[in-house]
């Protein structure tokens, strides 16, 4: 919530990178389920596969850095995780408030 509070100060660059980062992430899993129900899903499980696979190796190189390998073989539940994390942050508060001391 606190850079939602911060969020009018970012470039109009930023905005948009980080709202693209959060909705093709989500559209990533709708599209997923989507696909593997209703189209030829041997093509989306090997796409899937293969972006999983690529997270995999790139965060898995910093997670190994930093001694965090465990976090690794979760990969997939958090990053759904984070899609409902943050839409559930972007929809409680869409306008943040202003916090005033007394």
């Amino acid at each position: 919530k606190r850079h939602l509070s911060t969020a009018a100060h970012y470039k109009p660059l930023h905005k948009y990178a980080l709202g693209a980062f959060y909705v093709f992430r989500l559209l990533f899993w709708i599209l997923l389920v989507q696909g593997l129900f209703f189209s030829n899903w041997q093509g989306i499980l090997i796409l899937a596969t293969l972006r999983i696979a690529v997270e995999y190796i790139v965060i898995g190189s910093g997670a190994r850095k930093f001694k965090e390998g465990g976090l690794i073989l979760a990969l997939p539940l958090l990053d759904l995780f984070l899609v409902f994390l943050q839409l559930s942050i972007f929809s409680s508060d869409s306008s943040p408030k202003q916090n005033h001391w007394k």
